[in-house]
């Protein structure tokens, strides 16, 4: 956030789910909605709320929250567009409410050329002048107007037609009575009529006369009878839109009535009885056949969608391993660059980094006559003695200390190097030759003050240092030298002391 000319960082960790990418921001009423990749945050009067997955907002990643002029947000996503009430959304976000109640999604069923959203556009998604949206999908921009919303809630299920009826293989007129009398192979073909995705259409059928249930047959549209007891059936057929809670109940516009036997002749003789006999007997056989076929092909279709949905589900397995492992390639390269800038014992920055920030921060003063600016170099006194009588170790933590000792008595305008060994550079930009001055004694204050070096009571540490001031002929380089005499002046005066010029 920029306020002025400050920059302001806003931790959405505050409000927890672990946001990797921020896609997209939306202002209403005082306060900002920011899409990310796991949910919509709320930022208000400096606090930080969160709707996501755990909330009931049915995807992980959204692109844009658009609010219309009918009170409810359009949010897109890559698994089509969730329309929620902006009421559901505050009273969650203000924590009155622990989920959303009401949440729909629309996708191509719908009318959307692809269901899956566009976060690479911007804006992904925009409220226009007359009140309709656009938002971009992977298969163009859709459109939708929420005033005209009502009208299409609540799709019928398409009404269902029988198409054609072949009898062992040879095509017949299913409507002239009688026509499938005799029995043998018959199929039946039928279709639900709608311009909405029509190859996904899921059907079920029941034969009146046979079945006692509705039979699901997912999207196949045609069914097939093999040798028929003698008797008349009725076949209907319902079909439903894909997404539908059920097939629906609605039958056929027509349907198949099937006739098998003869025409009705009076025949009471043993024979006959035997004939009705083994008939029926057949029929129980060729029943339990039928069951156990629909068992086995319930059987099939359940492991083909099992198969369908883990495929579905590799991809986004793929995204998240690809996002952690750029996430931990950008940790990397951090750590690689904080390496080059800072000293790795002390945290401080390294001679390169800190010579060309010392010339950023002067350039703009290059050839000011007011020019106002100090450089201090310091130097641990006998620092070589400290590692010989208690180790390197003791004088690594002896360096420690002394860069925090140092650090506390910066602004945060001061540059703070180590230069090498036990020497540091302390750039003040802004600074006059007597405000420096004051700045190094109060740091030679505060090291004759710390007890306990390296955990050594005993151990005491001073330095040594040589103060400079900016002169209207200095360069970078001649303004080091200059620091440099200085120090080595205090060193040759006895050490543990300042020399100023």
């Amino acid at each position: 956030m920029l306020r002025g000319d400050r920059v302001e960082r806003i931790d959405l960790d505050a409000a927890g789910g672990d946001a990797r990418s921020v896609f997209g921001f939306q202002p209403l009423d005082g306060a900002v909605w920011i899409a990310t990749d796991r949910g919509l945050y709320r930022y208000r009067d400096g606090r930080v709320a969160r709707v996501g997955l755990e909330q009931g907002l049915p995807v992980d990643a959204v692109f844009q929250m658009v609010p219309d002029r009918h009170g409810e947000a359009w949010v897109s996503s890559n698994r089509g567009v969730v329309r929620v009430p902006l009421d559901d959304l505050q009273a969650v976000a203000d924590g009155r409410a622990p989920r959303l109640a009401h949440v729909h999604r629309h996708n191509e069923f719908d009318g959307m050329p692809s269901a899956q959203g566009n976060g690479s556009s911007s804006p992904p998604a925009i409220l226009r002048r007359d009140g309709t949206l656009w938002l971009a999908s992977a298969g163009g921009v859709a459109g939708a107007d929420p005033a005209r919303l009502p009208r299409y809630l609540g799709n019928p299920p398409p009404p269902a037609v029988i198409e054609s009826a072949h009898r062992d293989g040879q095509p017949v007129d299913w409507t002239v009575p009688g026509v499938l009398a005799g029995g043998g192979r018959i199929t039946i073909a039928y279709a639900g009529l709608s311009y909405l995705l029509p190859e996904r259409i899921r059907y079920r059928t029941r034969l009146l006369g046979l079945d006692s249930e509705w039979v699901e047959r997912g999207t196949q549209r045609s069914i097939e009878f093999n040798g028929l007891p003698p008797g008349e059936y009725t076949l209907e057929v319902a079909a439903a839109h894909p997404g539908a809670t059920g097939a629906g109940t609605r039958p056929a516009g027509a349907s198949a009535c099937v006739r098998c036997g003869g025409s009705g002749s009076t025949c009471g003789s043993a024979p006959a009885l035997a004939v009705l006999l083994v008939l029926f007997a057949l029929y129980r056989w060729r029943m339990h056949r039928l069951q156990a076929r629909n068992l086995r092909l319930e059987r099939q279709v359940r492991e083909r969608t099992a198969d369908l949905q883990a495929q579905a589900e590799r991809p986004v397995a793929i995204d998240h391993e690809r996002a952690a492992l750029l996430e931990r390639l950008r940790e990397q390269a951090d750590a690689y660059g904080r390496q080059a800038r800072e000293d790795a014992l002390t945290g401080l920055g390294q001679p390169p980094p800190f010579r060309r920030s010392a010339r950023a921060c002067l350039r703009p003063w290059r050839g000011a006559a007011d020019m106002r600016c100090a450089l201090a170099l310091l130097d641990i006194d006998h620092f070589k003695r400290i590692n010989d009588t208690w180790s390197h170790g003791t004088g690594d933590a002896v360096l420690r200390e002394a860069a925090e000792l140092l650090g506390a008595q910066c602004r945060a305008s001061d540059l703070l190097a180590r230069l090498g060994g036990e020497e540091f550079a302390l750039l003040l930009p802004g600074t006059l030759l007597e405000e420096a001055q004051l700045v190094c004694e109060r740091m030679h204050a505060n090291f004759r003050a710390h007890r306990g070096w390296a955990g050594i009571g005993e151990l005491q540490v001073t330095f040594s240092a040589g103060v400079v001031a900016w002169r209207p002929d200095d360069t970078p380089e001649t303004l080091l030298e200059r620091a440099d005499a200085a120090l080595y002046r205090a060193k040759d005066g006895g050490r543990d002391r300042l020399e100023v010029a």
